[in-house]
């Protein structure tokens, strides 16, 4: 699980000793560290666990950044 945003800590106190966390600033990390974490065949999923005012309008935002970095990242590796 990546964790990002201004509650991250919290998520982050809340799953301690549960799954692994990694950390990201911005969501072009977020799509790196899942990239980075995740083993061929996997799926990786955005499924944001609260809001995400601090960083984007509104959700429809969040999913065109995700995609977007999604789409650059897959293209960068042919």
């Amino acid at each position: 699980m990546v964790l990002v945003g201004s509650a991250r800590e919290k998520i982050r106190e809340a799953l301690a000793g549960t799954v692994p966390l990694l950390e990201a600033e911005t969501y072009p990390e977020v799509v790196r560290a899942a990239r980075a974490a995740a083993a061929p065949g996997d799926i990786v999923l955005l499924a944001p666990a609260c809001t995400s005012w601090d960083m984007f309008r509104d959700f429809e935002e969040r999913g065109r950044v995700f995609k977007r970095e999604v789409r650059r990242l897959a293209r960068r590796k042919g």
